[in-house]
């Protein structure tokens, strides 16, 4: 038993340091979309996202699009040390939501719940890379957060 006890004591440290570095691969760069999978429609656009390092996380500017509405929005991207836990606020010209996080597989998953005209469910959004300067942007929904089904996937590369 104190051989577990003292395994789990040296990983629990290096579990946060990567939850920390996460985003690392993210920061100081440009990503465009290659293509979006929307539903059952493969699309094209030209959305982008410029990542900026910050001392406490990232600050973004995306440039994203529901449909054919182009949105444009700020997002800032911090970790906090106190809970070892990301958070993300999101803010365009019609509404500012803020996104906590946990842990999954080794990716943090950010998760919000919305209330929408009665109705209610869970989103979240998180970044899985592929290769070197390739990333995908990943959202689900869920009306009980166990259940989750895909609505929105972008595969980003590095333009910058």
């Amino acid at each position: 038993m104190h051989f577990l006890k003292s395994s789990i004591l040296t990983i629990l440290p290096l579990l946060s340091f990567c939850q920390k570095e996460y985003f690392d691969f993210w920061v100081d760069a440009k990503w465009e979309n290659v293509y979006s999978i929307h539903g059952s429609d493969t699309l094209t656009n030209e959305a982008s996202y410029d990542v900026q390092s910050s001392k406490s996380g990232t600050i973004e500017a995306w440039r994203h699009f529901e449909g054919t509405q182009i949105i444009e929005a700020e997002i800032t991207r911090v970790y906090d040390q106190i809970d070892s836990s990301w958070y993300m606020i999101y803010k365009d010209k019609n509404f500012a939501t803020v996104w906590s996080s946990e842990i999954e597989d080794g990716i943090p998953k950010f998760l919000k719940k919305f209330n929408l005209k009665s109705r209610s469910y869970i989103s979240r959004q998180f970044w899985v890379r592929e290769g070197k300067d390739q990333v995908w942007h990943i959202i689900e929904k869920s009306d009980d957060g166990k259940n989750w089904r895909p609505m929105f996937q972008s595969l980003l590369k590095r333009s910058g």
